[in-house]
């Protein structure tokens, strides 16, 4: 598996830990420990985009309106990414 699925893995993971546990607003706040120095980078990553917010109790939450511009950003980039690739191909085979 590549770096950078390897890399998207793990973030889906450090979201789904938030989303199984409802923490979508201060009020369901949740703690985070990340195991790796990796899910520590990826962590701060999600919380620089504003994604990932804290509360005033030292909890994590996700912001709903962010994760789902954060998703729709991410689309959008490989579905850019697969055009440039089959324009790539084609131009290689034709």
């Amino acid at each position: 598996m590549s770096d950078s699925k390897i890399t998207a893995r793990r973030r889906q993971e450090i979201l789904d830990h938030f989303l199984r546990q409802d923490a979508n607003g201060p009020e369901n706040a949740v703690p985070f420990d990340p195991e790796t120095r990796t899910d520590q980078r990826l962590f701060e990553q999600l919380r620089e985009q504003e994604v990932l917010k804290q509360d005033n109790r030292g909890g994590f939450y996700i912001d709903m309106a962010a994760y789902r511009r954060f998703r729709k950003k991410r689309r959008r980039r490989t579905g850019i990414l697969v055009a440039i690739a089959a324009g790539a191909l084609t131009a290689l085979l034709g």
